[in-house]
C-alpha cells in the first residue's frame, strides 16, 4: 500500500502588463451630437500593486510596464489626480484615463 502526503500550494501567476495613463484635454460637448475631446499622455504617474511595494513610473509618453500578478489591483496616483483602482483580471494591456481633481 502506497501512501502520499503531499501540499498543495496556491501562488498567483504573474504577468507583464503594460498600457498609458491619459488624461481628456479640451472636452467640448456641443449641442447636438457626441463629445469632443483631446487626449494628452500623463507622465510620472505611479502605478502600484495595491498592499505591496511593487510599483513603477508611467515614462514622459505615459507608458508604464508592471508585472504583477493576474489578480491584482493597480492603483494610480498623481498629484491633482483622482487616484484610480483597476482590477487588472488577466489583462496585459491598459489604457487608463485620469481625471483632474475639482478645487
Amino acid at each position: 500500500m502506497l501512501i502520499y502526503f503531499g501540499i498543495i500550494t496556491s501562488k498567483a501567476q504573474n504577468i507583464e502588463i503594460t498600457g498609458r495613463v491619459v488624461e481628456y484635454t479640451n472636452v467640448t460637448k456641443p449641442p447636438v451630437g457626441k463629445k469632443s475631446f483631446d487626449i494628452e499622455s500623463v507622465s510620472g504617474v505611479s502605478v502600484t500593486q495595491e498592499g505591496t511595494t511593487n510599483s513603477t513610473l508611467t515614462d514622459v509618453d505615459g507608458n508604464f510596464k508592471i508585472t504583477a500578478p493576474a489578480n491584482a489591483v493597480l492603483v494610480f496616483q498623481y498629484k491633482g489626480y483622482k487616484k484610480r483602482s483597476i482590477k487588472v483580471n488577466w489583462q496585459t494591456k491598459l489604457f487608463v484615463v485620469l481625471k483632474r481633481k475639482r478645487g
